[in-house]
């Protein structure tokens, strides 16, 4: 019995103690006048830093491809062009691609961007290999600013599944970058499925 009346005593004390705090209310945004809140919308609407990371990228390049449908697959390898430039006001960088794969013509057009607000980049890319628009990457840059690691969760072949994949932009230099993707293999771990060298047209 005094073991019990110690652990009663002691419920009750937690009780006690937990229903007698105050709750405090969530601190209050501070107010903004409407040309402060205008100042802050200009300021997240116009081109950055994190654009200017991307001003190599804009103009005409050779593309060399790489791809590899499942790991340990030939690799297979194709050339095209890829024209990017920026739109509506430096704020995103379109890019066209043109050239081959598995021999049959292709054409994508992508969408860059980099978001002020999250401070993440972002970017959407369609084709003409199907009728899919690939969903949204989501990406940061490492604390050069060069290379871009991007995630995007696209369907799978099998029905009613996603998976996740992983795609990597480097800077090297002013005339060249590279793309890489990754996938998830049979076996769980990740392989690279896809790589392109652009080198700026003379």
């Amino acid at each position: 019995m005094k073991e019990w009346n110690g652990w009663a005593v002691a419920l009750l004390s937690a009780g006690c103690l937990l229903g007698c705090q105050t709750t405090q209310e969530p601190a209050a945004a501070p107010e903004m006048s409407m040309e402060e809140m205008q100042a802050m919308m200009m300021e997240l609407a116009a081109p950055s830093s994190g654009h200017d990371r991307l001003k190599s990228m804009a103009g005409s390049f050779a593309a060399k491809t790489k791809m590899w449908m499942v790991p340990g697959a030939p690799v297979q390898e194709s050339e095209g062009t890829m024209t990017s430039e920026w739109i509506l006001g430096g704020r995103f960088l379109q890019s066209k691609f043109e050239g081959t794969m598995m021999g049959m013509g292709f054409e994508g057009v992508s969408l860059l961007g980099y978001n002020n607000g999250t401070g993440n980049y972002e970017g959407v890319w369609v084709d003409s290999a199907g009728t899919v628009m690939m969903p949204r990457s989501i990406g940061t840059a490492d604390v050069s600013g060069k290379v871009i690691t991007f995630s995007r969760e696209v369907d799978n072949m099998v029905p009613g599944q996603t998976e996740t994949m992983r795609e990597v932009m480097t800077v090297i230099d002013h005339d060249n970058h590279k793309f890489e993707m990754f996938r998830i293999g049979p076996d769980g771990s990740e392989f690279k499925t896809l790589e392109i060298q652009y080198t700026r047209n003379p």
